[in-house]
């Protein structure tokens, strides 16, 4: 069968009936609709050199303000908190937005099928370096409105001055995502604002491996949410209110009970999701024992904000009480159980079948190298518990708190991006989320069936009751106008007819391309074929004298030659 040209021939088959009875003889327009570009396809150059422009001058701003944040003081507190919680919204987004084209590149270059598992059209598809390409240019602007906030404060300029700089690159980003135009990106944005819809609406929709995969990202820049939140609540309380004078700030408190719920909506949209497939399934493993793991955000997320809200009131001091101990303990569960999850149910890694030259990894690998999966495994569970150093170090006070966050942000960034690449590789193979439809065609005769049955009857979505009995079509009408199959190409099995019997193969009404409504019992590896008449006997027919055109004579034999 893998010998066998039969694929090549039902391509041009394709190809020649598009071209003359769909497009009208326009061969060009066919094949751009038939052409689908391969997954490494060329990047084109103009992509390439507006990624390096965008991204040199993303590092030179990012210096800029490095330096900037020296000759202003920046490390005070106040002022970097402000500045770290107004900017760092949209700067994590667009770096995992940036991680995310370097995935897609990856699953590119590895062969992973991507397109295929987030079901997009493969005619039209972001490549990796394309969102690379666009994130580098939004975190660019984004990172000059920094450099404009600080270099001002550098200039004594007032704050109240300043306050249109933090809302434009927000503004801008929430432009290009609702521009309603066709034009940068357009269909490539849709489906992404469409997924979020239905991660929003959870558990309301059915869930496709793309809404939990970008629910997932969510999970991994949920310090963005809180940003998000911090902005909104400045510009409604604190705009006005000097940081250096007035210390007792509303905003990126709990005190009004917000934030506590903006931090806990990723994990509910997981949350809820499991429970959907749960429904939908009824299968309690994977769902349910996931749908476990992130309500163990739930209680990170309470006991953390019942710390902040101790501690506030004891005007900043850390209170080592039984709440902490919760805090600390609620995280090391979660920690455990999202680690096992990852090395065992995304990845599919640590099994007992792997063989000895991939030990604690399984059979089947993409990526050449198995050094990758060991560092990925260390690399996960070691990120994974870099909360422990804000646990110990910023509450500690020993480092600032807000520039440690963000630090651990970038990190957790890193960590999704590694994380990704093992979880496609496992869904592309072995759909373990069991999101596409698979079917398995076993080629290999029933072996309780007799001689004269092995001869497989071929039918092309014929319904079961019209198949093969005893080794015939059962039913269907000769001139049925809707049963229109697709002739096969083949090399004839070369073995003599030594039994007609047992080398007779039914065949359902197929229709040629003259038009001819043909049902004939074909002889394997000949031009004959058998009639059947209206007695009931049968009739071996020459199929080169059967009164059909050239070209039915060759459809006809190489439909029969292929069996």
């Amino acid at each position: 069968y893998h010998m066998s040209d039969a694929i090549d021939t039902l391509i041009l088959q394709v190809e020649t009936a598009v071209i003359e009875r769909l497009e009208g003889g326009n061969r060009q327009k066919a094949m751009n609709k038939l052409r689908v570009p391969p997954l490494d396809a060329q990047i084109q150059p103009s992509v390439l050199f507006k990624l390096g422009l965008w991204s040199g001058m993303l590092a030179v701003c990012l210096v800029a303000l490095i330096l900037g944040a020296i000759f202003v003081d920046i490390t005070k507190v106040d002022r970097a908190a402000e500045v770290l919680r107004l900017f760092r919204f949209g700067f994590i987004i667009l770096l995992m937005a940036f991680l995310v084209g370097l995935n897609f590149h990856g699953f590119r270059k590895a062969g992973v099928n991507h397109v295929l598992i987030f079901e997009v059209n493969p005619r039209d598809n972001l490549a990796g370096f394309k969102i690379m390409e666009t994130s580098a240019l939004l975190a660019t602007v984004w990172m000059v409105c920094a450099l404009l906030y600080v270099y001002l404060d550098l200039a004594a300029v007032p704050i109240r001055s300043r306050l249109s700089i933090p809302i434009a690159p927000c503004v801008l980003l929430a432009l290009f995502f609702v521009n309603p135009f066709h034009i940068w990106l357009y269909s490539s944005r849709v489906w992404l604002l469409k997924r979020l819809k239905r991660i929003f609406l959870a558990p309301f929709y059915y869930v496709e491996f793309a809404d939990f995969w970008l629910a997932d990202q969510l999970n991994s820049i949920v310090i963005s949410l809180g940003d998000l939140e911090y902005l909104i609540c400045f510009y409604i309380f604190d705009w006005d209110r000097d940081p250096f004078i007035d210390h007792n700030n509303l905003c990126g408190t709990v005190a009004y009970g917000i934030r506590p719920i903006i931090l806990v909506l990723p994990a509910w949209f997981r949350f809820a999701q499991c429970l959907r497939r749960y429904a939908d399934t009824r299968d309690a493993h994977p769902h349910l024992f996931n749908a476990g793991k992130y309500s163990t955000t739930f209680f990170v997320v309470l006991f953390s904000a019942l710390v902040s809200r101790e501690k506030g009131l004891h005007d900043g001091v850390q209170q080592y009480s039984y709440l902490f101990v919760l805090w600390v303990l609620s995280a090391l569960i979660s920690t455990t159980y999202t680690s096992y999850w990852d090395l065992w149910q995304d990845w599919g890694l640590m099994r007992k079948d792997a063989p000895p030259s991939q030990k604690f990894l399984r059979s089947d690998l993409v990526y050449q190298h198995t050094w990758y999966y060991y560092c990925a495994m260390v690399f996960d569970v070691c990120f994974r518990l870099l909360w422990t150093l804000n646990v110990s170090i910023g509450e500690g006070g020993l480092f600032h708190s807000e520039v440690l966050k963000t630090i651990l942000a970038v990190a957790e960034c890193f960590r999704r991006f590694v994380w990704n690449f093992f979880r496609l590789e496992n869904e592309h193979l072995n759909n373990v989320g069991q999101f596409r439809a698979v079917r398995d065609i076993s080629i290999v005769p029933h072996p309780a069936a007799p001689l004269a049955e092995q001869a497989s009857c071929v039918s092309h979505d014929v319904p079961p009751s019209q198949v093969c009995t005893d080794g015939r079509l059962a039913s269907a009408e000769d001139d049925d106008e809707d049963d229109d199959y697709v002739m096969e190409d083949g090399a004839a099995d070369g073995r003599s007819v030594a039994s007609l019997s047992a080398s007779r193969v039914s065949l359902p009404p197929l229709r040629t391309p003259g038009g001819h409504s043909v049902r004939l019992a074909v002889l394997r590896g000949t031009r004959s074929a058998v009639s059947p008449s209206s007695d009931g006997s049968e009739t071996e027919v020459d199929v080169d004298d059967g009164g059909y055109s050239a070209n039915e004579q060759s459809t006809i034999i190489s439909y029969v030659t292929s069996l």
